[in-house]
């Protein structure tokens, strides 16, 4: 008798185990991430998308600036799909002799069509930089020599201009890091380009 207790009881823990055996792992800060959708996820329990930068993403843009360039893009070109999120790391390093500010402008440059790569038509510079509307880039200070990379957040958004939806394509960024002159103007420092390879 004492032996059909002992078995009743393992079967409940098994059952209670295997009832709550689905376990999440954790998205590493900054990973490319899709957002879960309604069917998947109830809205009362969705998490928000992290937005860091990964240790990855910054050393791989340190580990470029020390090829003696002035500034870099972590990852220069990514495919994502719409509603993806990822952050970008933009290194840079200050090569003049004394203590100098700098700043990141981005700029639209183009959107082509996979295959043929022909212009897409209907891209808007204002829709697309809304791509780039979560990030959050301010003037930096760097010290001579000094290092640092800045997060960039791309958001595959589901328009590309008002009322045309995203094609497949390349998204083209013109990634401009710039320096402030002695005269209080700003001048560009180093230019790069981010491509998002939309599938």
């Amino acid at each position: 008798m004492k032996n059909q207790y002992v078995y009743a009881l393992l079967l409940i823990c098994v059952l209670l185990i295997a009832g709550c055996g689905k376990i999440s792992e954790p998205v590493s800060a900054g990973a490319q991430q899709t957002a879960p959708s309604a069917a998947q996820t109830p809205a009362a329990t969705s998490q928000p998308v992290s937005l860091e930068l990964t240790s990855a993403e910054s050393a791989k843009a340190l580990s470029r600036l020390d090829l003696a360039s002035k500034s870099v893009i972590s990852t220069p070109s990514m495919v994502m799909k719409i509603g993806d999120n990822y952050v970008f790391g933009i290194g840079i390093v200050n090569v003049m002799p004394k203590s100098n500010n700098f700043k990141v402008v981005l700029h639209f440059k183009e959107a082509k069509s996979n295959g043929l790569a022909t212009l897409l038509e209907g891209v808007d510079d204002n829709t697309m930089l809304d791509w780039i509307g979560k990030s959050r880039l301010s003037i930096i200070t760097l010290d001579s020599q000094e290092k640092k990379v800045i997060p960039l957040v791309v958001e595959v958004l589901p328009q590309m201009g008002p009322g045309k939806k995203t094609e497949p394509g390349s998204y083209v960024f013109d990634v401009d890091t710039q320096y402030e002159t002695s005269m209080g103007s700003w001048e560009t420092y180093a230019l790069n380009t981010l491509t998002v390879r939309v599938g």
